[in-house]
């Protein structure tokens, strides 16, 4: 359970608010050290963690683009922080496993209007792409805010940060608060 900051704890028992009536079985995709898992299973939830770099034996080694269950399989699956990695076709290939899977739906998190920099991410995720990946069927919600850059720092940052870094120190630095991740839910 160290690996995740308060934050990330605090927006997982978020998520488990808005899970629909009625669900007891949950695939958590890309699911680490199985923090979320502790934390559904507290509830009753049957949990099933994949990760295609297992850190405990309890896992399923598996990808999100090819995922190893019948259809129809969990009440919903769920990928938090997980999309975001992905590039356009296996994007595709893991919104179209992810509702093979499920029965009733499907919720992800992601990082809201994240240029995509460092840390693998190579997708950039609003509200607007949600609709378009999955369906109109959606209720999307946010969690927490974090700085973010604007204009000029934003396509500095596409280059490299340590040149936004050297502006700021420049001209000041200057960050707008926005919403820090969006959440959505979906019905298959």
């Amino acid at each position: 359970m160290s690996y995740y900051r308060q934050i990330d704890i605090n927006r997982f028992r978020y998520i488990a608010t808005l899970f629909p009536i009625g669900i007891s079985t949950i695939l958590d995709i890309g699911a680490r050290d199985n923090q979320f898992k502790g934390i559904m299973e507290m509830d009753d939830y049957s949990v099933t963690s994949l990760d295609i770099d297992p850190q405990e034996t309890l896992m399923i080694k598996g990808t999100i683009t090819s995922l190893p269950f019948k259809n129809n399989t969990f009440d919903i699956t769920t990928a938090f922080e997980t999309l975001e990695h992905l590039s356009k076709k296996e994007l595709a290939l893991a919104t179209t496993e992810m509702s093979r899977v499920s029965r009733k739906y499907m919720l992800v998190s992601v990082p809201y209007n994240e240029v995509p920099l460092g840390k693998g991410h190579r997708q950039y995720f609003n509200e607007a792409k949600f609709k378009r990946l999955f369906s109109n069927n959606i209720h999307v919600d946010y969690f927490g805010t974090r700085p973010a850059y604007q204009g000029i720092r934003k396509q500095l940052c596409l280059i490299d940060k340590r040149l936004v870094y050297l502006f700021n120190k420049i001209f000041g630095v200057k960050k707008n608060i926005v919403s820090n991740w969006i959440i959505g839910v979906f019905v298959k």
